[in-house]
């Protein structure tokens, strides 16, 4: 993480977890976290959409 403009750091700690469900075979969920750009990813599939599983 960068410093903060106060020359501060912050420390953070995650976690994070994603389950297939009980409809679908396929689990289009995922997360991340871009440490360059301080930035969490948190996306979540299309399955129940005419462009998911059928």
């Amino acid at each position: 993480m960068k410093a903060a403009e106060n020359g501060q750091t912050a420390l953070v700690e995650y976690a994070a977890s994603t389950i297939t469900g009980s409809c679908r075979k396929v689990n289009e969920d995922t997360f991340g976290i871009l440490n360059e750009a301080n930035t969490f990813l948190v996306v979540d599939g299309c399955g129940s959409t005419s462009s998911g599983d059928n």
